[in-house]
């Protein structure tokens, strides 16, 4: 990072993994099912002790999950607010250049893409939200993203 940007890197980290906090649960839960054997051990055992329950409890399908995503939805209205501020046509953080804090909400988006599946009504949802804003965004970084 260039020099002086390090207390404005830690005040958008901190924004942004705020405003992604009620999605961890869900995604936590569904990525340990994802994995292979071995992983999924190490991912089980770690994220029960870290959560204090099994993995299978840490997000329930129903209410408690709905409301991880609404509050998820109602965390984005600020970031969306400030993305909306640049002029039309940016599909950055910072107008039309692609920056680290792009580069974080790619990461999370993705990884709710991944997890959730494209076809997925949460994901379908997310879609229309915002006008389509995060998805947009996610889209624009296509060509940095490697899934392997």
């Amino acid at each position: 990072f260039p020099p002086g940007l390090k207390a404005a890197i830690e005040l958008q980290n901190s924004v942004f993994i705020q405003a992604f906090d009620p999605l961890f649960p869900p995604l936590i839960q569904d990525s340990n099912f994802k994995l292979n054997p071995v992983s999924e051990e190490y991912f089980r055992r770690t994220r029960e002790a870290s959560f204090g329950k099994k993995i299978e409890e840490i997000s329930p399908l129903g209410p408690v999950r709905d409301g991880e995503w609404a509050k998820f939805k109602v965390n984005l209205e600020e970031l969306s607010k400030a993305y909306a501020k640049n002029e039309p046509g940016s599909r950055f953080f910072i107008g039309n250049t692609f920056t680290y804090a792009d580069a974080v909400v790619a990461a999370f988006l993705l990884w709710a893409k991944l997890i959730e599946g494209a076809d997925s009504s949460p994901w379908k949802e997310f879609a229309t939200w915002y006008d389509g804003l995060w998805v947009k965004l996610l889209d624009a970084t296509e060509k940095w993203q490697r899934v392997v």
